[in-house]
């Protein structure tokens, strides 16, 4: 109930500002297309629910806004594009303390489908319009792909691939 709550808080002040700036295509852009993925590649969280709100604001409304007219030539975003493509499949899905991914199957399938999630993305940041919509789709794969990285792990005095501590690998 209390992660409920917490959501709910955060969701509202996220609207909330994203309205009050003018940014809510943007804003909701923003977290469907970072939630798509993340819900395959897992990667770091906030330890505090004050720190996931202020994170949140910075990647779901402000960051957003900053980009959206910024111009990014095709050739720098396949590379980037692409260079994610084979960031995420290295290194996904990267679980956490609290939700180890125990099954090697489980992990197996969630990598898979964050290739293929990726792959769109390349595909819609290298064809699709509008360029403040592909700005935001590149902005939300950077974020996920820096929350999986073994360095962002260290960074954070965190524990990385901790499936390893359980000796079930079905």
């Amino acid at each position: 109930m209390e992660i409920l709550l917490e959501n709910l808080i955060k969701t509202v002040v996220i609207i909330g500002l994203a309205l009050a700036l003018g940014g809510l295509k943007y804003t909701l852009v923003a977290i469907l297309s970072f939630a798509i993925l993340r819900f395959f590649t897992f990667g770091l969280h906030c330890q505090s629910g004050v720190m996931c709100l202020l994170l949140s604001v910075f990647l779901d409304v402000i960051s957003p806004i900053l980009i959206k007219d910024i111009y990014v030539g095709t050739i720098a975003r396949s590379v980037l594009m692409i260079t994610y493509i084979f960031i995420i499949f290295r290194y996904a899905p990267a679980d956490t303390e609290n939700h180890p991914l125990v099954k090697k199957e489980v992990r197996k399938q969630l990598k898979s489908r964050a290739v293929i999630v990726s792959i769109i993305y390349c595909l819609l940041a290298i064809f699709a319009k509008p360029m403040w919509f592909v700005n935001i789709l590149m902005l939300m794969e950077t974020y996920v792909v820096i929350s999986i990285l073994p360095v962002s792990y260290k960074i954070f005095r965190r524990r990385y691939n901790n499936y390893e501590e359980f000796n079930d690998e079905n």
